[in-house]
């Protein structure tokens, strides 16, 4: 059925449930789980590095103002990887943490340089309830721009399949150091959002990758929040933001939806397939304006981008479909996507397909524009 299995180690199992756990018990196992996450992760940190641990969370639980914060030892390889996932039967467990706070985030402070290398984050939920402008717990955006999961460490691979990250700033950060091997699949990333006088916001943000795989996920509402002070629409948050040195990219079978900006960034270029891009400013931007380094491979195939719309009808007017910029073939492919029917309120920049002047020599072939109010604006040559 395409979810990732994994096999038994001869990792440590660390329990937690906030329904039948107690602090006093050892953790180690389903019938003496830890009840609070430091708690178990204190015990999960003390264990043998580079070895298949697993910190597991009772299905159904519910953890509120807590947080599992920073994880500090790491797995053995990619079939053997530290796994933080449920055990029992029932929803995801649900991490309700504060405006201030990660919720699972790896740096080498205090000896966590390893921590995140061959991890997985599987089945579980973090939402930062106190962020929620409909929680009754709601008191504000904060000024920590707190992530969902973020990671600054080197990995060799890295996993987060079927989870549901709601309502920090940044849904999956994961930047500075080289991370190989790192795919996202399966996951809901909804209601991101920022003070904008304290940074940006993104569904997930990467940068500095070799081998990325973003597949079947669910990006909706992400960069922004109608009814939060400084939280509207701007050009610099979005659903998806790869950056220029991600390489090796694929993003297969997602959508992309409401978002702040673009439905994605690609700023690498990379392979962009079966995606659907619902009411966002432009479906995607391939590339990215002058001053980063040209793309010489792209392939955006078999996508569905419907209703565009503008960030702002009078400021930021927008409504296109693709983007493509600082591109230079022949490995730049635009071919068989369906682009139809914007809902901006301006037609200034909606436009099908955007060539700026820095493109030379892509290939667009068997493309349908539908019920768009211009077609496509080339500025480069020999496309």
């Amino acid at each position: 059925n395409g979810w990732t299995v994994f096999t038994d180690t001869d990792g440590t199992n660390v329990y937690v449930s906030s329904s039948t756990g107690n602090d006093s018990n050892n953790g180690l196992s389903s019938g003496a789980p830890k009840l609070t996450l430091a708690a178990a992760v204190t015990v999960l940190n003390g264990l043998a590095a580079s070895t298949p641990h697993r910190l597991l969370l009772k299905a159904g639980d519910t953890w509120t103002n807590e947080v599992i914060g920073q994880i500090k030892i790491a797995g053995r390889s990619a079939t053997e990887p530290l796994l933080i996932g449920a055990y029992g039967i029932g929803a995801r467990p649900l991490i309700k943490a504060t405006a201030e706070t990660d919720a699972i985030k790896f740096f080498g402070a205090g000896g966590g340089a390893s921590g995140g290398n061959y991890t997985a984050i599987v089945g579980i939920e973090l939402y930062a309830h106190t962020r929620d402008p409909d929680s009754p717990t709601f008191v504000g955006a904060g000024t920590a721009g707190p992530g969902g999961i973020f990671s600054i460490n080197a990995s060799g691979w890295f996993l987060v399949e079927d989870c549901k990250i709601s309502f920090f700033a940044g849904g999956i950060t994961l930047e500075t150091a080289i991370k190989e091997n790192v795919s996202l699949r399966r996951n809901i990333i909804t209601d991101m959002y920022n003070d904008s006088a304290f940074g940006h916001s993104a569904g997930t943000y990467m940068d500095t990758m070799s081998g990325l795989l973003l597949e079947e996920n669910f990006f909706d509402h992400c960069g922004w929040n109608e009814t939060v002070a400084n939280g509207e629409r701007n050009i610099f948050n979005r659903n998806i933001y790869l950056h220029y040195n991600c390489i090796g990219t694929y993003t297969k079978g997602n959508i992309s939806a409401r978002s702040a900006a673009e439905g994605a960034q690609f700023r690498s270029g990379g392979k962009v397939i079966d995606n659907l891009f619902f009411r966002c400013s432009a479906g995607m931007n391939v590339g990215h304006e002058e001053g980063y380094p040209t793309i010489s491979m792209a392939r955006v195939t078999d996508n569905v981008i419907a209703e565009s719309d503008d960030i702002d009808f009078a400021l930021a007017p927008r409504g296109v479909g693709i983007n493509v910029l600082n591109a230079t073939g022949p490995s730049i492919l635009i071919t068989r996507n369906i682009v139809a029917t914007t809902a901006g309120g301006s037609t200034t920049n909606a436009y099908f397909l955007n060539l700026n002047s820095n493109v030379v020599n892509v290939t667009v072939s068997g493309n349908i524009a539908f019920n768009w109010p211009k077609d496509t604006v080339d500025t480069g040559s020999g496309n």
